[in-house]
């Protein structure tokens, strides 16, 4: 005897018609977050504390700390007797700019002889960063518009002086960057034909 089925109860769905969209959607969330993760990044002189224990001062000299540290990330400016081994680690979420976690500097002195005189080292406590002031330099002269810079040199181009002179030349033709040429101060170039 079969068994009359009313239409108004629901047959129970099978778990796979369920789960198909709610793995879909967790992998695509996995996915999309894989991109957030940290990424640690070295720059600079990456420093073996043991051969910088083995410079000594008084007993090493340029040449020495040369060949056991290699050459420095920067040198000082003035007399060059100051050398520096710079190195940095970072750390950067996904698109975020990179925040420094450590920043250690290996600061060589030598004296007048080229001798080591002093090993220092600097951290990132002694770090400082620096935001360059907004706006614009002040120039002296004239500022020109858009439209001046772009119009304003039509008919000045011609042959210069020398060029009217000289056999067998012309002057150059500035074209399109004839504007920018006049804006830069570039001067013009005569060429043989």
């Amino acid at each position: 005897m079969a068994r009359a089925v009313r239409h108004d109860q629901r047959q129970p769905q099978e778990p796979s018609v369920i789960f198909k969209p709610t793995i879909l959607a967790l992998s695509i969330l996995l996915l999309t977050t894989a991109g957030c993760t940290r990424i640690k990044d070295v720059k600079g002189y990456v420093a073996d504390n043991e051969l910088t224990q083995e410079i000594k001062p008084g007993v090493d000299n340029k040449q020495s700390v040369a060949k056991t540290l290699g050459n420095p990330s920067v040198q000082s400016d003035f007399n060059g007797n100051t050398w520096y081994y710079v190195s940095e680690k970072t750390s950067q979420l996904a698109f975020l700019w990179p925040k420094p976690t450590k920043h250690d500097v290996i600061k060589v002195d030598f004296d007048d002889k080229g001798n080591v005189s002093a090993i220092g080292r600097l951290g990132i406590d002694q770090v400082v960063r620096v935001n360059p002031a907004g706006g614009a330099t002040p120039t002296r002269g004239r500022q020109f518009g858009f439209w001046e810079q772009l119009l304003g040199s039509i008919g000045r181009f011609g042959a210069s002086p020398e060029a009217q002179g000289a056999k067998k030349t012309r002057a150059a033709d500035p074209g399109f960057c004839g504007p920018i040429h006049q804006l830069f101060g570039w001067q013009r170039r005569t060429r043989l034909i």
